[in-house]
């Protein structure tokens, strides 16, 4: 087969059985004797046959980035290099160095490394092939690093490079002069990487002098000529977190505003070339649909077994957050270590644990493989590895190898350095240690739990350790007052975590203390009499002791606040009760929002009683009753009927060996207990009075699941040793065992009967479902083939109540669906996958919820069973259970150790203040706008398709459809009301803005249809209702006279700031000033006049990619805006020509920020994202908002915001066309009362022991008094 073309050239040729055959772009070949000659211009392959052992080389370096010697093995990044080598052209010509920005993860080394310093090898710009690269990071000391290289390159004494760039540039310039021209080149190219370290590896949060040098030191070096143009060429990496920060220093702005590359997520074409081309470039062959499952893994939606469609290389944002890609990369190395000959397999794949569980797999082998000692050493040496952010994202650190393993085992540090490096894990060079990427620190559970028990602790420890470091024997760097008291109270609680250096400065504070302490003393006496005659100096030293005393009170409540914010996913009782108590201390936004955010969870109560580890938990049939049971045999019976259990109403002791499962006879009179080899019957019809019944004894092992017929004649226990047997309860006495099946390979870990109780569903550890018929229970028949697919064990098993569907959990988090009507021949339906293990599951006729050890509740529309459709998620966190219970009508939770050791059972409850009470059906080809009339009733939708539907939302709970029109012949992506309510106003991408009559909404009159210059992205109403402003697709803002809206008027503001499609506009609440965000990343706030002829802007620095959302406050003193670079910045435009950014950029949001909508009050800002939620941010002070609540996650992305007038009704469009009606009515008396709620929540304050541990030496109080 040969297919030419303009550019590609393939050839294949196949023999025996062999096929091949092309989807989308890619070759997939299936069976035997094959030999397939590949090029596309620089890359030419000679594949290997099939079952062969294939080649050594892995060409996926994992979490590492790709190095300049893995070019050959770097694609899907031909567009982002290009414009690289273009603005390093444009760098050449006008001077000036080149900024990478790009959030963590999203593969800018790798660019750096692997794809710009190969280029210009190639040649890519004139004379590149000779010019020098290098490439390094800042590290703790960034002249010292760029002295080294300097030094290497001319080989000359570093220290002598050192003072020239210090007090002689020009000689060192002339020096490279020498040695560039006898390598035959004009200039040399200095990369650094990772900017962010002159922020984060130092002592201090801002650029110190010697920062300030390094890059004085780079500037002057771009400035100095060479023969053509610059003497050196300077490209900065940075990462999109820290932006705002390198603002300040006129170097790091001047490429960031003039030279700017952002690299965001590959399209879905792009992650195809980077999965493909290095698996074939080494003679390897992916599996078909290996390619499919790790894109929809990934967060690219593709259709079912199909590429991602053109859209989505179109528009990569709507795909997968760009953080995850160091995520793809480990999972197709781990998937290569378990390949298969020359191909890597989906079986590999899963084996690895995907992508969702591959690094966290990978990690926790590497920890289980230690010993008990060095387990101990891998949490405080893990914890040196990270750098706390104290308002951006926690970031890795570089650390020097001696200071690293001070005061740990020297044999325990070693095994975790030598384990952990040799998975990639961490990375050792010749004397400084670091993990290899960030994206460890997010995707293993155990890292985060690490960091987040203790995050203001860490933070004290890090400053200790910095300083410590930086003290050079200067008292003046020495510790006093709350600082060294926190200081100290850190390191009494972390005994043999301080590190010498560390305990000599502490040491050297008290030292100095206690000087200081004399000579006070000996000064206020010397002058008492002086004070005694000074009452006016008395009233001042008053006054400086409620100072220091109301800023004493002020440390202490930021402290627990950030221990809250650590014990939210561990123990959401414990963050409250901190929360709590911080706002006691010191009321202040801060601390009534640390409040709020634990109150906004579903949280109900925490569950005490087990002396040891939670391992089963079960509701019964009605929901009244949870049994828990513990490592110790101990089962606990809870009444759950009330709003906070405190006791268990019942106590039963099972046998020896503890409990591994726990099953409710159907009419919940019966309670099966199974442990080491047995299982225990009691009567719990009175669960405050259980009676033990006749046990039985399998004999086979352990009890792994028992389950009971849907009569409750038949109880069914699946064993160890590989067997399910069936018992019947009908007779007086002992159970009997009636027969038994097998479940194949390895031991049977979970059963099910169906509906009619003839079959039995069985699942084993080796992840094979097998279906028995069971009609006569003594002679057992099997039913057709066995059912593989799961790469783990099978958690969880569920027919739906007419038996035609069976549904199967795994360990690898996936769930299954299958067609069981021909029980002889099950067909496969579809697959989903969830962030952990499956712990259980109900299926209906129509609708699959999945519970998974994450505490994370995952619910699917099964309209169409072979495509779910993911419609909800509740609870998720960053710590897993070892035992969870779904409610039978999903209102509770109960999840035992949750990611804690403290042998309790945390139980949520569907009471969140803040609720969704209405979903309006889908509209075609998704919902792209939402709006409300000024009077709150009527909202308008528009749609994908060209539609807009209008709605009627006056009762929420009841939405009434009233009209639909047509807005366009493509997407409808902007709408306004006037501000009278009476004029409706939708623009469309296909350059069409109509105004219709909304006077009476049932029956909406098109008034007239005008066309803009381009498409239209956004409109907005001035105040007055007067004037209409567009944003236009080519970058342009246009003001219509809407006057008379029979005959717009139009006037075209005169400068643009963008240079491409204006995304977003919004009018200040007086409409003196109009806000438009570019899709470039510009921002510009134009201050009007009277005659729009007139008027004045002003450029708002600080995002670093497009912006889709602009919004005033209502008082007009604020601006936020949000970008698809994940933050939203906040701007003070209370002065008309100065607006000022506020505070740090707001970073929570996992991917593009589609829509900030303010309240009524100002004090709260919601914004929505492609990550699927809306956060809700307290923005009572202005220069910290605070996240104070995270939506579910919904389905698709959250595309649009509308928050009616009266500020109660929230509408959220997702991507899949779908709007929420969300009530924030309950906000405004949550905040006033948040304490006085919490207190109620929680039953009691923190204990007296808790106190003194968290707030050691301060007086103790009881924070939620009766």
């Amino acid at each position: 087969m040969t297919d030419r073309g303009p550019t590609v050239h393939l050839e294949a040729f196949a023999s025996g059985s062999g096929t091949i055959y092309l989807a989308a772009g890619d070759q997939y070949i299936a069976e035997r004797d094959l030999h397939l000659h590949y090029w596309d211009g620089v890359h030419r392959v000679r594949r290997v046959r099939p079952g062969s052992d294939g080649p050594d080389d892995c060409p996926y370096p994992g979490m590492s980035a790709f190095t300049a010697e893995q070019a050959a093995w770097f694609f899907g990044r031909d567009r982002v290099r290009a414009r690289l080598v273009g603005l390093l052209d444009e760098s050449l010509r006008q001077g000036g160095a080149v900024a990478v920005v790009a959030p963590s993860g999203a593969g800018k080394s790798s660019l750096l490394r692997a794809g710009l310093v190969p280029a210009l090898a190639r040649g890519a710009l004139p004379g590149s092939r000779r010019w020098p690269c290098l490439v390094f990071t800042p590290t703790a000391e960034p002249l010292v690093a760029l002295t080294m290289h300097l030094a290497a390159l001319t080989q000359a004494d570093p220290a002598e490079i050192g003072a020239e760039l210090a007090e002689r540039p020009t000689a060192l310039a002339d020096r490279l002069r020498e040695v560039l021209e006898e390598r035959g080149a004009d200039r040399l190219v200095l990369i650094v990487d990772q900017v962010e370290e002159l922020f984060t590896q130092g002592a201090e949060d801002t650029i110190g002098p010697d920062r300030q040098d390094f890059l004085a030191a780079l500037g002057s070096l771009a400035q100095a000529r060479g023969q053509d143009g610059p003497l050196a060429l300077v490209v900065y990496g940075v990462r999109a977190d820290f932006y705002a920060r390198c603002a300040p220093y006129p170097l790091l702005r001047e490429a960031l505003e003039h030279r700017q590359v952002f690299v965001g997520p590959m399209s879905a074409t792009e992650l195809r070339e980077a999965i493909l081309h290095p698996a074939r470039s080494v003679g390897l062959d992916l599996e078909e649909g290996l390619v499919e499952l790790l894109l929809t893994d990934l967060g690219v939606a593709t259709a079912q077994g199909s590429p991602a469609t053109a859209t989505q290389d179109e528009h990569p944002e709507s795909g997968y957050e760009s953080g995850r890609l160091p995520l793809l990369a480990h999972a197709l190395r781990v998937t290569w270590q378990q390949r298969h000959g020359s191909t890597l397999t989906v079986a590999g794949y899963r084996a690895a644990g995907r992508i969702q569980g591959a690094v966290a797999e990978t990690a926790e082998r590497a920890y289980r493989r230690l010993s008990a000692e060095a387990r101990r050493v891998a949490e405080p040496l893990f914890r040196r590895l990270v750098r706390i952010g104290e308002d951006t994202a926690d970031t890795r650190r570089t650390v020097r190898a001696d200071r690293l393993t001070e005061g740990l085992d020297p044999q325990g540090t070693q095994a975790v350095l030598s384990g952990f490096t040799e998975q990639r894990l961490l990375t050792m060079r010749r004397d400084t240690v670091e993990i290899t990427h960030e994206a460890l620190l997010t995707a293993w559970p155990r890292l985060r739990s690490w960091v987040d028990a203790d995050r203001a602790g860490l933070l004290v420890q890090q400053r200790l350790g910095e300083d410590a470091d930086s003290w050079h024997h200067d008292n003046a760097a020495l510790y006093r007052g709350s600082r060294l008291e926190l200081a100290r109270d850190w390191a009494a609680s972390h005994p043999g975590e301080l590190r010498p250096v560390e305990s000599e400065f502490l040491a050297a504070s008290d030292r100095a203390g206690r000087r200081r302490r004399r000579w006070l003393v000996g000064t206020v006496t010397a002058l008492v009499g002086l004070l005694v005659a000074s009452l006016a100096a008395t009233v001042l030293a008053i006054r400086e002791l409620d100072t220091a005393q109301e800023r004493q009170r002020r440390i202490l409540a930021h402290e627990l606040v950030g221990k809250a914010s650590g014990a939210q996913a561990n123990d959401p009782r414990l963050a409250l009760q901190l929360s709590i108590a911080a706002d006691r201390i010191d009321h202040s936004p801060e601390s009534t929002d640390s409040v709020l955010r634990s109150l906004l969870t579903p949280y109900a109560a925490t569950l005490v009683g087990h002396g040891s580890m939670v391992r089963a938990a079960r509701f019964s049939p009605d929901g009244r009753v949870l049994a828990t049971g513990g490592a110790d045999s101990t089962v606990l019976l809870w009444d759950t009927s009330t709003p906070h259990p405190e006791q268990p109403v019942g106590t039963l002791h099972a046998a020896p060996g503890g409990v591994n499962t726990l099953a409710f006879s159907p009419d919940g009179h019966t309670l099966a207990v199974g442990a080491k080899d047995s299982v225990d019957l009691w009567n719990v019809s009175d669960p405050h009075k259980p009676v033990s019944g006749n046990g039985l004894r399998t004999g086979h092992g352990r009890v792994w699941q028992a389950r009971f017929s849907g009569d409750g004649r038949i109880l069914a226990t699946a064993d160890e040793d590989g067997t399910a047997v069936l018992w019947s309860l009908d007779g007086i006495g002992e159970p009997q065992p009636l027969g038994s099946v097998t479940g194949g390979d390895g031991g049977v870990s979970a059963v099910s009967f169906g509906p009619d109780g003839r079959t039995l569903a069985i699942g084993n550890d080796g992840g094979t479902e097998l279906l028995w018929d069971i009609a006569d229970p003594h002679v057992p028949r099997r039913l057709g083939q066995p059912l593989t697919d799961h790469s783990d064990w099978v958690t969880a098993l569920t027919f739906s109540p007419d038996g035609h569907r069976l549904a199967s959990g795994g360990g690898d988090g996936v769930a299954t669906l299958w067609d069981v009507s021909d029980l002889s021949r099950p067909a496969f339906l579809t697959q989903v996958v969830t962030d952990s293990p499956v712990a259980a599951m109900r299926l209906t006729a129509n609708q699959l919820n999945v519970l998974g050890e994450s505490h994370r509740l995952d619910t699917w529309d099964l309209g169409n069973p072979s495509q779910p459709r993911h419609t909800g998620q509740q609870l998720g966190g960053a710590a897993w259970s070892t035992a969870a219970a779904m409610s039978p009508d999903l209102h509770m939770l109960a999840t035992g150790n949750t990611g804690s050791t403290d042998n309790t059972v945390v139980l949520w409850r569907d009471q969140r203040d803040i609720r969704d009470r209405a979903a309006l059906d889908p509209i075609g080809a998704g919902a792209w706008a939402v709006t409300f009339s000024p009077d709150g009733h009527t909202l308008a939708v528009g749609g994908g398709d060209g539609s807009v539907v209008l709605w009627d939302v006056q009762a929420p709970d009841r939405p009434r459809r009233l009209a639909q029109l047509t807005g366009g012949t493509t997407y409808v992506d902007a709408m306004a009301f006037a501000p009278d309510g009476t004029t409706l106003a939708t623009g469309s991408t296909d350059a069409t803005i109509t105004l219709w009559d909304t006077r009476d909404p049932e029956h909406p009159r098109e008034i007239s249809r005008v066309t803009a210059p381009a498409g239209v992205r956004t409109l907005a109403f001035q105040p007055g209702g007067h004037r209409l402003a567009d944003g236009d697709g080519d970058g342009g803002v246009t003001v219509w006279d809407v006057t008379d809206p029979a005959q717009p008027v139009r006037y075209e503001l005169s400068h643009s700031a963008a240079r491409e499609a204006v995304g977003a506009l919004a009018f200040s609440p007086d409409g003196r000033q109009l806000a438009s965000g570019g899709v470039d990343g510009t921002v510009t706030l134009y201050a009007l006049h009277a005659a729009l002829r007139h008027y004045d802007f002003q450029q708002l620095p600080g995002h670093t990619a497009g912006v889709d959302t602009v919004a005033f406050s209502p008082d007009g003193h604020t601006l936020a805006v949000g970008s698809s670079d994940a933050s939203i910045i906040l701007y003070d435009t209370t002065k008309l020509h100065d607006a000022q950014q506020l505070g740090q950029p707001l970073t929570q949001h996992a991917s593009w920020v589609r829509s900030v909508v303010f309240s009524p009050d100002g004090h709260t800002l919601i914004s929505g994202s492609n990550d699927g939620t809306f956060i809700i941010w307290d923005t009572t002070d202005r220069t910290q908002p605070q996240a104070i609540s995270t939506s579910d996650r919904y389905p698709s992305s959250v595309v649009a915001l509308a928050l009616a007038p009266g500020g109660p009704l929230l509408a959220s469009a997702d991507q899949d066309g779908t709007v929420h009606l969300t009530d924030l009515s309950a906000l405004d008396d949550l905040r006033t009362h948040a304490v006085d709620r919490a207190c109620a929540r929680v039953g009691q304050g923190l204990s007296r022991t808790d106190w003194s541990r968290y707030l050691p030496g301060q007086a103790y109080r009881d924070t939620c008094p009766s």
